[in-house]
């Protein structure tokens, strides 16, 4: 008899035990369930400015992305111009036949 009575606790303790598992099971289940919900919205609200910024971010990198590269062209089509004008003055003044000492003096 005293067998069988240990037998029925400890069968009626695992009831109980599984019963109080599933609750809790049941209950993390509700908890997931509404932290994805949130998630999801927040997908949603967050996704408008997500696309903004990517959007800002690609124009930005469209518009000067290539200033390093047009800063340095620029500068060697002016120092080419510059060193154009340069020759040209030098051959319009040696064309005046100046002499030795203005030569000296100014080239």
């Amino acid at each position: 008899i005293e067998v069988k009575e240990k037998l029925s606790i400890k069968t009626s303790d695992e009831k109980q035990y599984a019963i109080y598992i599933q609750q809790y099971l049941d209950e993390l289940d509700q908890q997931f369930e509404h932290l994805q919900q949130q998630l999801d919205s927040d997908k949603k609200n967050l996704s408008q400015l997500t696309d903004n910024i990517e959007h800002q971010l690609d124009e930005f990198i469209q518009n000067y992305r290539l200033v390093p590269y047009t800063m340095k062209s620029d500068y060697q089509l002016a120092r080419f111009d510059y060193e154009y004008q340069d020759q040209l003055l030098e051959r319009q003044f040696l064309q005046l036949q100046p002499t030795d000492q203005q030569v000296e003096f100014f080239i």
